[in-house]
């Protein structure tokens, strides 16, 4: 038996307050796994809840960190 699931993405949202509410899951989430989020994140964070930025902007900046900060020598 194949269980087939459908992948729907979500038009973004614009609300502030449901970004905040979005960013404080993540973080949390994160905490819990004993993970601290980095100071650039919580920057992205707050440009994005105050519609300075798409959460697209806010994937591709964080992928340019690390492979620009962390990944070269």
């Amino acid at each position: 038996m194949f269980f087939i699931s459908k992948y729907y993405v979500q038009k973004e949202n614009k609300d502030s307050k449901y970004r905040l509410k979005c960013w404080e899951i993540a973080t949390g989430l994160q905490k819990i796994d004993g993970l601290t989020p980095s100071n650039y994140l919580y920057e992205l964070a707050n440009k994005h809840i105050n519609n300075e930025c798409t959460i697209n902007e806010v994937e591709e900046k964080i992928k340019q960190y690390y492979e620009n900060e962390i990944f070269q020598p």
